[in-house]
């Protein structure tokens, strides 16, 4: 879908994935289970770039909401809709992602959530 310039989301609100957000972009960056299974990964060649799935979560979220011009980006007149995490999803194992923590969750411009 990413090669045809389909918009693409990922999200956590259907009841056939993980509610947990880490889970599921490991899962989609290396095309394996939580349990680190197939070794070799499963279709590895439709696995996700790190920046392609998070981009699915904020910026297609947004999108599939009409909200694309309002949310989904860190950017001057979009609202503040964002996660303080312990670590940099970019400068950790694939394996590491499914460890990480959120110390904060803000929305709107307000803390909703500290940890």
């Amino acid at each position: 879908m990413h090669r045809l310039g389909i918009h693409v989301s990922l999200g956590t609100d259907s009841p056939v994935e993980d509610l947990d957000p880490f889970a599921n972009i490991y899962c989609a960056i290396t095309r394996k289970n939580l349990n680190g299974e197939p070794q070799d990964s499963f279709y590895k060649e439709e696995a996700l770039t790190l920046t392609q799935a998070i981009d699915d979560y904020t910026i297609g979220s947004a999108y599939d909401e009409f909200m694309e011009l309002k949310k989904g980006r860190l950017k001057d007149g979009y609202l503040a809709d964002l996660v303080i995490l312990d670590k940099d999803l970019f400068d950790i194992a694939p394996k590491d992602i499914l460890k990480t923590k959120v110390l904060a969750t803000m929305v709107d411009g307000n803390f909703v959530y500290e940890a």
